[in-house]
C-alpha cells in the first residue's frame, strides 16, 4: 500500500508458523550480510599478550538484524592497529556466531 511507511518485522515475528490448512510451506531466510548491524564481541578485541592465545566473537546479522544462517558462508576482514604478527589464526561458527581465535607471535 502507497500510503503506508516502511516497518522493520522482528525475525521473532517470523518464526515457522503452522498455517492451519496451507498447502505450501513459507521458509524465511536472512538477508544479506550487513557490516553496520554486525556486532563484534571480546576483550581480545582491544587487549592479547604475545603467546597467549586470545578470542573474540564476530555476531553476523542481515540490515534489520536478523541473525544470518548456517547455509550462507560470511567474509569478514579483521586488521591489527600494530604491527603484531598473528600464529594460527583460526574460525569456528555456531549459528550467526564466528569465534576468532589468534595466538600474538610479536
Amino acid at each position: 500500500n502507497p500510503g503506508l511507511l516502511p516497518q522493520i518485522v522482528p525475525s521473532t515475528r517470523l518464526l515457522p508458523q503452522q498455517i492451519l490448512s496451507s498447502p505450501r510451506a513459507l521458509v524465511v531466510r536472512p538477508g544479506a550480510l550487513c557490516h553496520s548491524q554486525t556486532v563484534a564481541r571480546g576483550s581480545a578485541l582491544s587487549l592479547s599478550t604475545v603467546g597467549v592465545k586470545s578470542a573474540f566473537t564476530v555476531i553476523a546479522k542481515d540490515e534489520y538484524q536478523n541473525p544470518r544462517d548456517t547455509t550462507t558462508a560470511d567474509v569478514f576482514t579483521a586488521h591489527a592497529s600494530t604491527a603484531t604478527v598473528f600464529d594460527g589464526v583460526h574460525e569456528t561458527r555456531s549459528g550467526e556466531n564466528y569465534v576468532i581465535s589468534y595466538t600474538p607471535v610479536t
